[in-house]
């Protein structure tokens, strides 16, 4: 009954100073964030009114909140070159809000559709923040297809699973050069099933390749049980990639083996070899 809501903190690296901005949308979690740096606009899903929060980081207000009536997933945002915001909506097309009006409006985009059964449907699970440099957008659903946005004309074309026959991912990112996608399939536990792969896309061509499989080397060198990632960066020279995992102790004899409750960084060295 006492909680407060999220609370936004802004630190200063070269002095230190740590302000306190509060509970910006009060009572609300704000588990998922976007940063428009070019516009200052920090970006949240409301999760518990399933609203969209646009926070103007100079004017220190929300700007805007709402979407409730549409939004669904709550998961991931991509932005293309206008400063639009996209996310899924419960007609299973993207829908975006335009910082230039001020409105959430409808794509007629629909997203790759699934497998029956599975769970979370055709929502926006994981994407790439910015835009490729053609203004392409690429995401993945819930599920784990993945596909390429055009904003000018709307159209949404599905490139399959992202890794075997699909699977939960929450994070994807792009190498500088353009080239090459990366990601780590099952997300929330679920990459001890497929051995912790660092997958690469070829976005010319949609190869995949697996560049490293973590989990039977992190089991027998640390006795640590890597599970499934929910962060990732890159490097600005695309040759390293820094991972947050979740994981927990490893014990071979244990009848369950713990994928939670210590969090690890894991950082692959990507050889020149596999960036030509």
């Amino acid at each position: 009954d006492d909680y407060q809501g999220s609370v936004v903190c802004r630190f200063d690296p070269a002095t230190g100073k740590l302000d306190n901005l509060g509970a910006i949308v009060p009572r609300q979690g704000l588990p998922t964030s976007h940063f428009d740096a070019e516009r200052s606009l920090l970006y949240f899903y409301a999760v518990y009114d399933n609203n969209l929060a646009v926070f103007d980081t100079r004017k220190r207000k929300v700007i805007f909140h709402g979407g409730s009536d549409v939004i669904v997933g709550n998961r991931a945002f991509v932005r293309d070159t206008k400063g639009r915001v996209y996310v899924s909506g419960k007609d299973e097309c993207l829908h975006y809000y335009d910082p230039a009006t001020n409105k959430l409006r409808a794509t007629k985009a629909k997203l790759p559709s699934h497998d029956g059964g599975r769970r979370k449907g055709n929502t926006l699970r994981a994407g790439l923040s910015t835009p490729a440099e053609d203004g392409a957008l690429f995401g993945m659903t819930a599920p784990g297809r993945m596909f390429r946005y055009s904003p000018g004309d709307q159209a949404i074309k599905d490139l399959g699973a992202n890794f075997t026959t699909g699977h939960y991912t929450a994070v994807m990112v792009i190498s500088p050069d353009q080239k090459y996608i990366y990601f780590v399939p099952g997300a929330h536990g679920g990459s001890t099933r497929t051995g912790t792969p660092i997958v690469q896309i070829d976005i010319a061509t949609g190869q995949r390749k697996v560049i490293a499989f973590l989990l039977e080397t992190l089991r027998s060198k640390f006795r640590y049980n890597i599970g499934g990632t929910y962060n990732m960066q890159i490097d600005p020279k695309g040759e390293r990639l820094f991972i947050t995992f979740n994981g927990a102790d490893f014990d071979p004899d244990a009848s369950k083996h713990l994928a939670f409750g210590k969090p690890s960084v894991v950082v692959i060295h990507v050889p020149a070899s596999e960036r030509k």
